[in-house]
């Protein structure tokens, strides 16, 4: 059971994570100025800069907040059956979750990658013209290649730390447990505190989650929901081109009457294989077959 509970509640973790940076680049695209239709990020020669910074805010809270409830999870729940029920239970609950967590860990990695690889199956016209991008059959592929992503890097490698996670924690409070569940109240206290701290932190995940879905409904600004002063949240200026600035270097065009243009001349449209058919060559004089490093004697 826990396994399932584990790589449901990351797979929504991902979806929330997802749904916030999307209301970010929308806002970004809608009020810095030339950002959606300056070509190669310039505005009358000026640069336009995206909101790098808080579009790593976004990412990098997601990685750390939607992680405490699976982590709380993984940790009591061993404490819990171990105190509540005994050391038998305890070992009952460790064997049940690597045998479950194993093979769910396998269906999500396999499940997540054909997900994947289908969506690219159909992108290459494999089933025909008609059923290539833009067809049902590509929109279809398109929405599992977005739950399989999910499954295949998150929920699925995920699994294997949750197993030696609760193993972990069950070993080393193993000491404290009884054999039977003489001790069930404290079995019962944590199970109280951490269903009280679940309720809570849904609570507070599904309204977080609500105002992102109406502001990205709605059109509006998601950082009102996230009031904060850090200057580095507000949108960047547009800057001048740095002084330092310096082009890189230009491919010209070969210059004719030079052995490079002779070389395109005498290739033509096929091109050359062999080395030693370059021009230039003088008749083979130069043998190419010999390595130009050799072992020192």
């Amino acid at each position: 059971m826990l396994p399932f509970v584990f790589a449901g509640l990351l797979i929504l973790s991902v979806s929330r994570a997802a749904q916030a940076m999307i209301v970010e680049v929308r806002r970004q695209f809608r009020e810095i100025p030339g950002l959606r239709d300056a070509p190669l990020g310039e505005e009358d020669g000026q640069a336009v800069r995206p909101d790098h910074v808080r579009c790593i805010r976004i990412a990098t809270r997601a990685a750390l907040v939607e992680m405490i409830l699976p982590g709380v999870l993984a940790i009591m729940s061993p404490l819990i059956i171990g105190f509540g029920f005994g050391q038998r239970a305890l070992i009952g609950l460790l064997v049940a979750a690597i045998a479950s967590g194993y093979l769910l860990g396998l269906v999500l990695n396999n499940a997540g990658g054909a997900w994947d690889n289908a969506k690219k199956l159909v992108e290459t016209g494999h089933f025909g013209a008609d059923n290539g991008k833009g067809s049902a059959w590509h929109h279809a592929a398109v929405a599992g290649d977005t739950l399989g992503d999910a499954m295949k890097d998150t929920a699925g490698p995920a699994l294997n730390i949750l197993i030696k996670l609760m193993a972990s924690f069950g070993l080393v409070a193993v000491g404290l447990m009884n054999a039977d569940n003489t001790r069930g109240w404290v079995g019962l206290i944590l199970f109280l505190v951490t269903a009280a701290f679940a309720a809570l932190f849904g609570w507070v995940s599904n309204a977080r989650a609500a105002d992102t879905q109406a502001a990205a409904m709605a059109g509006m600004d998601a950082a009102e929901y996230e009031p904060n002063n850090d200057p580095t949240s507000a949108v960047p200026k547009i800057r001048a081109r740095s002084p330092f600035y310096e082009p890189g270097p230009a491919v010209n065009a070969a210059i004719p009457g030079s052995e490079l243009f002779n070389a395109y001349s005498v290739a033509a449209d096929e091109g050359i294989h062999d080395p030693a058919e370059l021009p230039g060559l003088e008749n083979h004089a130069t043998d190419v077959s010999t390595p130009l490093l050799q072992a020192a004697p």
